[in-house]
């Protein structure tokens, strides 16, 4: 049998060591108890801890919630702002393109006007199909670059060799 020295401690007298392993068996419980009495003592002030804590993270929940309602609120008036301000200048370049075309075209306000919005809708137009094709270009190739260019010929049959000769339209 081995020697436990902490519930056999050596040179206590007691033997063989069962009737001390009983005793602090006891004492252990008697600690236990008494630990479990100052504990039980204890839970008001637990308690009153653990309110205080939650009470504390409600009160940050709050304060951040609040923090992201006013970051939003002033997001969407910046970005009313911004829209504004766009608008009044798109106005105005459209206004000054009509009255400049007006002034050439021998004061034919009409005319110039006209020409003008044409003009800028044109412009318009082409900025937005510049931007669709370089979009439908860059995903083409971003395909590309994960499936690979198609072979001309082999498994994937020549199917593929007319998928790459039609490009992005795809």
């Amino acid at each position: 049998m081995m020697h436990d020295p902490h519930l056999d401690p050596p040179g206590n007298g007691l033997g063989n060591g069962h009737k001390g392993r009983e005793r602090t068996r006891a004492s252990a419980h008697d600690d236990l108890l008494v630990a479990f009495t100052r504990l039980r003592g204890r839970v008001p002030e637990l308690q009153r801890h653990l309110l205080a804590y939650a009470s504390v993270q409600i009160d940050r929940a709050r304060l951040s919630l609040r923090r992201l309602v006013l970051w939003c609120v002033v997001a969407v008036i910046g970005g009313v702002a911004l829209l504004a301000a766009t608008v009044t200048a798109a106005i105005m370049l459209a206004a000054g393109v009509g009255e400049t075309l007006a002034a050439l075209l021998g004061g034919r306000a009409w005319l110039g006007n006209l020409l003008g919005g044409l003009a800028l809708l044109g412009l318009l137009a082409a900025a937005i199909a510049l931007a669709y094709g370089r979009r439908r270009r860059r995903d083409w190739d971003r395909l590309l670059r994960r499936y690979g260019s198609p072979a001309p010929a082999g498994p994937r049959g020549p199917a593929h060799v007319e998928l790459e000769a039609q490009g992005p339209e795809l």
